[in-house]
């Protein structure tokens, strides 16, 4: 017997091995009533914080908390569960295609055809038809082992390429995948326990592929209208004309490029072409160089921004120009005004962390031809500080800032738009 608590509900004891699922049943865990949202069922379950799928085992003594689709674990499980089913209607209908998923563009996934055929509203209808026959079935998603040999055989006899150079280096004996229906993909993440659960969701005719839509976070049982971003389809293509150059369409690709000792010469060649489009990117300043007056570069953590800054700002010096790099962490708010995360500690990554008005004055002095001396942020009192370094614009010279936030224009209210140029790294 093992003993489970779930929340903060009363400890049960159960037998081993039964999954979460189950234990939530003998719990008497029923579809609970969110606010705001219809009554739904746990796609998912954390155990002792870590997301697992709902049929896996519990061997243990353990804390289960169950996961719903309107919480950001819960959409990425359903959306993931989506993806799944999709793949499973195309090895079905046109299994000698090779169906590929691109980024997301708004509320959905961009998926094309490696042969770059066109996607024709029959075969749109028919994949459509057949994952929603798969919903009506409410059939059980699985989560099998295979032998590595097995597993690879599997993968190679149903032409999943990708996952044939993934599953190579992998080192385990056993291999995990999800399964319904015979159809199988590799296990990378929990999927929901039923096609049952994935109602929501509408699959459309975009570019020369289709986009598989899913509902927002925060209403997991309605979907929007859909608006288009065509620069996130534009960056697409570009990832996807620079994979091709590149050999590296997939991690597995990039593994067997490791392999054969040849990542050198792809590290240069990445290199050269992330040079060029930020030489590209140099000369766009430059010919809006008369409004331009400050870089913004924003991108998620250990995307690049610093180098990227550091990088366009020698390409700029190559055009003539003198860039100035503003470290946004130096305009902190005190510790002691640092709003506080969900576990009361102090939240640095949210935009109420940095101190706008201070931010937005020095830039609009700046502009103004005035002298700022800049601020420094002393992490150890938790206190900024006067630096001592003052600066002014003068000819040629420009601001970069880079941040988490360079994106969002509350960051810069008070700067006019077309005084602003954003990079998204």
């Amino acid at each position: 017997m093992v003993t489970v608590k779930i929340d903060d509900r009363t400890a049960i004891s159960v037998p081993a091995g039964l999954s979460a699922k189950e234990i939530f049943e003998r719990a008497g865990l029923q579809q609970e009533l969110r606010e705001g949202t219809a009554a739904h069922a746990p796609l998912a379950v954390l155990v002792n914080r870590e997301l697992a799928a709902l049929t896996a085992p519990i061997d243990a003594d353990c804390t289960l908390s169950p996961v719903y689709p309107d919480a950001p674990m819960g959409a990425e499980v359903y959306r993931h569960s989506l993806c799944f089913l999709l793949a499973k209607a195309a090895r079905e209908l046109v299994p000698k295609r090779r169906l590929l998923v691109s980024m997301a563009i708004g509320n959905g996934y961009y998926h094309y055809f490696d042969d770059n055929e066109p996607i024709s509203p029959q075969l749109l209808e028919a994949l459509s038809s057949r994952m929603r026959s798969d919903v009506g079935a409410d059939l059980p998603i699985q989560i099998v082992t295979y032998s590595w040999s097995d597993a690879l055989a599997y993968f190679e006899q149903s032409n999943q390429a990708d996952t044939v150079a993934l599953i190579e280096y992998i080192n385990d004996p056993f291999v995990q995948l999800n399964e319904c229906d015979g159809y199988r993909d590799l296990h990378i993440a929990p999927l929901v326990p039923r096609t049952g659960l994935l109602s929501v969701w509408e699959l459309i005719p975009y570019r020369r592929g289709m986009l598989l839509r899913f509902p927002h976070t925060k209403k997991p049982y309605e979907m929007d209208l859909f608006s288009d971003i065509p620069v996130l389809y534009d960056i697409a293509e570009e990832y996807e004309q620079k994979a091709k150059i590149l050999n590296a369409a997939s991690i597995g690709a990039l593994n067997r490029i490791n392999g054969s000792g040849k990542i050198q010469d792809f590290v240069m060649i990445a290199e050269t072409l992330q040079n060029k489009k930020l030489s590209a990117i140099a000369d766009r300043i430059a010919e809006k160089s008369d409004t331009t007056k400050v870089i913004l570069i924003a991108g998620p953590s250990s995307s690049g921004k610093t180098t990227s800054a550091k990088k366009l700002s020698i390409h700029l010096r190559a055009l003539g120009f003198k860039p100035i790099a503003i470290e946004l962490d130096n305009y902190f708010v005190d510790r002691n005004r640092t709003p506080l995360d969900k576990d009361s500690k102090p939240d640095f990554e949210c935009l109420e962390a940095l101190d706008i008005e201070f931010l937005n004055q020095q830039l609009l002095d700046l502009f103004s031809g005035k002298e700022v001396e800049l601020p420094v942020f002393d992490f150890k009192s938790g206190s900024r500080k006067a630096s001592g370094i003052t600066i002014s614009l003068k000819n040629n010279e420009l601001l970069i800032l880079e941040g988490i936030h360079g994106l969002n224009d509350e960051l810069t209210p008070q700067v006019p738009a077309e005084n602003k140029l954003k990079i998204y790294v």
